[in-house]
Formats: structure tokens, sequence, C-alpha cells
């Protein structure tokens, strides 16, 4: 795990009432390397096949299931899960000195990046790894998506508690 190549959001549940309720270690996983994949819509193929709109959602996943393998226990009850996407700025949001333009976006609203779609490939992707026993197990989900920062890698930093019954 590369910690510090993303730099971590403040914890939203420090000092939370849902704090109370987790239980053991935070499992935390970085994947990086590549931008995060939305898992959107499938195709028809014909013969009652169906394919992934997206060419980028495979890798991502599997990158996404590589990492789950190495973090340890898997989570077999509820669970709270924290993602914090950074995707890789457009050339055309720098000059050509290499300088972030003044009229460059802050967040990243890019539609292909949709974050409900991401959030999807990467639980599906930790299921795969076997870190998750099902998805449905997340009663919880923290989100966020943005331009990586200088020096930055693209990719996810992954958190995941477990939430006692």
């Amino acid at each position: 795990m590369v910690r510090d190549q993303l730099t971590p959001k403040p914890d939203p549940w420090c000092g939370s009432l849902r704090s109370s309720i987790c239980r053991g270690p935070v499992i935390e996983l970085s994947v990086l390397g590549l931008d995060p994949a939305p898992q959107g819509s499938k195709r028809h193929v014909g013969g009652g096949r169906l394919i992934e709109s997206s060419k980028r959602v495979k890798p991502w996943r599997a990158a996404v299931a590589r990492e789950a393998r190495l973090a340890g226990e898997q989570v077999a009850g509820p669970c709270a899960v924290e993602l914090d996407f950074r995707f890789t700025r457009p050339r055309s949001h720098y000059k050509a000195s290499g300088e972030l333009r003044a009229s460059a976006p802050r967040f990243c609203v890019v539609k292909r990046n949709d974050l409900d779609k991401c959030c999807r490939s990467t639980l599906d992707g930790l299921v795969d790894g076997g870190l998750l026993v099902d998805d449905c197990l997340v009663v919880e989900l923290a989100a966020w998506k943005g331009y990586c920062a200088a020096g930055e890698r693209p990719g996810a930093l992954i958190r995941i508690r477990p939430i006692a019954e």
C-alpha cells in the first residue's frame, strides 16, 4: 500500500455517533496507477450476450481485486466504506509551461467518471478480490472524486470499517 500517494480526506466518522458502533481495525488499501473506471451500462451484442460498455472497467476491477486480496481478513458483516477517487487532469487544463491554467475547473465533474458508477465498479472489485463477502454488506458509503494534485498518481484510497451489530 502506498498511502502517501493520495492526500487523505478528513475522517467523516471521527467523533460521530457512528464511530461508537465500529469494531475492529480500519482496513485501508490504495489502488494507484490508473484512473478509476465507472461500471456503466451493458451493451447487447446478440445471442442474449451483454458486454460492458466501457473498456476501462475490467482493468480497474482487476486492480482493485488484486489489492483486496493483499488487504487481509475478509469482511463478512455490515461495514462502512469510504472511497476517495483521484483522476488525471486533461492536458487542456495546463499551459504549455506545465502550469495549471486559471480557468481549469476545481472539481471533477466529467460525465464519464460518474461517482456512483465508480463506486459500483470498486465495490464489485472488492468482492472479486474476496475482501467483502458481498457488496450488500455496505450499510454506509462515503465517496469523493477529484483531480490529482501535483505529484499524486491517479487511483483510489479505500477504507473499510466493520460495524458491530
